[in-house]
């Protein structure tokens, strides 16, 4: 994929949460630190399904201890050209952020299912 050095990068934003030693993804997935940018896992595909001239992961670290895995991680995002960022706020924050993550791709995944149904119920015979 080619990436545009000076192109926008547009409001689109994947969250992660960076917790106990491990990478944690909105559906449950967890990657161990051990794990990043080594093979196949699901922060790793995470990383190729992302454009990175349109999309870039938010790192969310409630605890300070978990410093390393978000850099571990930036590291792997980084080498499929993808970037990553952290952001600073209260544990208490940064947890309320991430349960609303999830929540809302829930529903988006709910919203896609539907539609997914109601075209092919419109286009059976």
């Amino acid at each position: 994929m080619k990436i545009e050095p000076n192109g926008y990068i547009g409001q689109q934003a994947e969250y992660v949460l960076c917790e106990v030693g491990q990478v944690v993804l909105h559906d449950g997935a967890r990657v161990p630190m051990a794990d990043l940018g080594i093979g196949e896992n699901a922060f790793t595909q995470l990383c190729r399904s992302i454009d990175p001239n349109k999309c870039f992961i938010v790192a969310i670290i409630p605890n300070d201890s978990d410093r390393d895995v978000f850099f571990k991680a930036r590291e792997a995002a980084s080498g499929a050209g993808v970037h990553m960022q952290a952001t600073v706020d209260t544990p208490e924050r940064l947890r309320g952020t991430w349960e609303n993550y999830k929540e809302s791709k829930r529903h988006r995944s709910v919203e896609e299912e539907t539609e997914e149904s109601l075209v092919s119920s419109l286009t059976t015979p």
